[in-house]
């Protein structure tokens, strides 16, 4: 066998072993591909991001736009569910002062006043405050239809300014706990309304 075939023999076989290779990598590329699309076509069910300029929690909700809007904007009832907001007085009118009492700790409660920034009916409802550059706050609910029967409801509050990062800090983890807690049992409410009726 002259040079020039053992050299032809043995590209060859490089050849073919680089062959091999690529298709393995494609496989691999496709199955991480695969899983990638099924990850990001799943409902979520929650979601949070957390820091200390600002916390944003998502979860979904089988519901409709206008019964979770119902039970966001009706601060009467709010003593009898939610978990951490005692009392808000006033009204959800755009441009309205409100008064919220709320659950500091286990032996504490707290209070502040907020203005209600925005209010369009089953999308979004925020309130909060500014002391110019120095400190802004700003809470808000957001409904985000989800085909026929589901919302994905997004809570979510940030703090900006010269000191919105020092008073966030202090407060961003118990913030997005209780975020999570007050999703889930709004959550458990209007699903459990919607059982409990489709078995009557």
């Amino acid at each position: 066998m002259t040079w020039d075939n053992k050299r032809n023999q043995v590209f060859k076989q490089t050849m073919n072993v680089q062959d091999i290779i690529d298709k393995l990598q494609l496989k691999l590329f496709l199955k991480i591909l695969c899983v990638f699309l099924l990850f990001i076509s799943m409902p979520i069910q929650s979601q949070t991001v957390s820091n200390k300029h600002e916390v944003v929690t998502e979860i979904t909700i089988k519901s409709t736009p206008a019964k979770v809007w119902n039970m966001l904007v009706d601060f009467g009832n709010y003593p009898d569910w939610h978990p951490y907001l005692k009392k808000i007085e006033g009204k959800p009118v755009k441009g309205s002062k409100i008064k919220v009492t709320y659950k500091k700790n286990d032996t504490q409660d707290g209070v502040f006043s907020a203005y209600i920034m925005e209010n369009e009916t089953n999308k979004l409802l925020s309130w909060g405050g500014s002391a110019g550059f120095i400190f802004r706050a700003r809470h808000y609910y957001r409904i985000e239809p989800i085909g026929n029967d589901s919302v994905k409801l997004i809570q979510g509050e940030y703090w900006k300014g010269i000191f919105g990062g020092t008073y966030g800090k202090k407060i961003y983890k118990d913030t997005a706990r209780k975020f999570e807690l007050m999703n889930k049992k709004l959550k458990d409410i209007l699903e459990n309304k919607s059982t409990s009726k489709g078995k009557k």
